[in-house]
């Protein structure tokens, strides 16, 4: 959904075939190895859902980001 923002041309080039496959393509890469896991989609069956199932498999666990594992951020903002 995020991207037709950016690519509306996805909305006819896209089938809803692709909208069923698609879950299951993250549900692969989850089950690959560690994943920082984020979406761009109000649905649940192409997030919130992915990422329970993928838990509840056993095969990954969800652990919080601690603060030095997080890049620090340049705030500053340059004015002309």
């Amino acid at each position: 959904m995020g991207t037709l923002i950016r690519h509306p041309e996805g909305a006819w080039i896209k089938h809803s075939d692709d909208l069923v496959r698609f879950p299951e393509i993250q549900k692969r890469l989850l089950r690959s190895g560690n994943q920082v896991s984020s979406v761009c989609t109000p649905f649940r069956r192409e997030g919130k859902n992915v990422v329970d199932e993928i838990l509840n498999e056993g095969v990954m666990q969800r652990l919080p980001i601690k603060g030095e594992e997080v890049a620090k951020l340049d705030c500053r903002v340059d004015k002309d």
